[in-house]
């Protein structure tokens, strides 16, 4: 599913002529009729624009463009200032889903800085649960059939959810450290963050070679595994945001922050000693899996009280 639209160009283009303007205009070619837009480091952005370049059976040359359901109000507006600047540079007319000549409307939420950011590291997590959600999903009926082993042994169902144990983990960590990028990208405290980070020379050298940015490499050289150390990294952004403390206020039956420290701590021994989880079933996998989503959604509705956002449609 997408937003789509097609520039109809006259005959006499060449399809060498679009694909060099294309260029210019920030898509990355990966055939020869087939581009896209997308920067990795552009925390606006949520998903590449595509843009194919078409000949018909009429000899009419068509660039269609695409993007998806998910789009943002930035790839919108990227996918609308293409058609224009088409139409600009070659001539000819355009269709959208709106009628001839007529540009696509955004409907969807606008979301700018800080708040797209935070939103794209929500929306990144979100498909990461995907993932693992399908694998479940096509071992179900393995799973149906597996039966907890006697203490000391090991089922292979077992010891593949232990393994996946550190994926969920990750994706944790990922979520927190892009939340974090995204919130100190727009933060009035950056100056003082960037003069008390310690950064390694390669670091640096990434940015120079626009592979990553200061937020990025500051972040990298930033624990998101220690919980203490994560919540002192939100903190010295903001002192709202409080990860410890939200967690310990949350639902205090079900006793979050000693559920995700116990994981974390799980993580580190498979990862470090080389060992599975004891008595780990699928049962407990899919615990874990809850718990990390009730955490990061948590925690990202706390952002969005603190800054007066608004809610996410996922």
């Amino acid at each position: 599913m997408g937003i789509s639209s097609a520039n109809y160009l006259p005959k006499e283009i060449k399809e060498s002529q679009v694909a060099e303007f294309l260029k210019l205009l920030g898509y990355k070619r990966v055939t020869k009729s087939h581009f896209y837009f997308y920067d990795d480091n552009n925390l606006e952005q949520v998903t590449p624009i595509v843009a194919d370049i078409v000949r018909n059976k009429d000899k009419e040359l068509k660039v269609e463009i695409t993007t998806t359901i998910w789009r943002s109000i930035f790839d919108h507006n990227v996918h609308n200032s293409t058609i224009k600047q088409l139409r600009l540079r070659f001539g000819g007319h355009f269709v959208s889903a709106h009628g001839l000549n007529r540009y696509i409307v955004f409907e969807d939420i606008i979301r700018y800085k800080s708040e797209a950011a935070c939103y794209l590291a929500y929306f990144h997590f979100k498909n990461n649960l995907t993932t693992i959600s399908f694998y479940l999903d096509n071992q179900k009926e393995a799973l149906s059939k597996y039966k907890p082993l006697p203490r000391g042994s090991s089922s292979p169902f077992s010891t593949s959810v232990t393994i996946g144990l550190p994926f969920l983990v990750s994706i944790l960590e990922e979520y927190l450290r892009s939340t974090y990028i995204g919130l100190l990208t727009y933060s009035d405290k950056k100056k003082e963050i960037f003069k008390s980070s310690r950064i390694s020379n390669e670091l640096l050298y990434d940015v120079t070679l626009k592979q990553s940015t200061m937020e990025k490499v500051i972040a990298q050289s930033k624990s998101f595994q220690n919980i203490v150390q994560l919540n002192s990294n939100f903190k010295e952004i903001d002192s709202n945001i409080n990860f410890i403390d939200l967690l310990k206020r949350t639902q205090p039956r079900r006793k979050l922050l000693e559920k995700l420290s116990n994981l974390i701590e799980n993580r580190h021994i498979i990862i470090h000693q080389a060992k599975t989880i004891e008595g780990y079933t699928v049962d407990h996998f899919k615990k874990d899996i809850n718990l990390i989503e009730t955490v990061v959604s948590t925690f990202y509705t706390r952002i969005r009280t603190i800054y007066k956002w608004q809610k996410p449609y996922l």
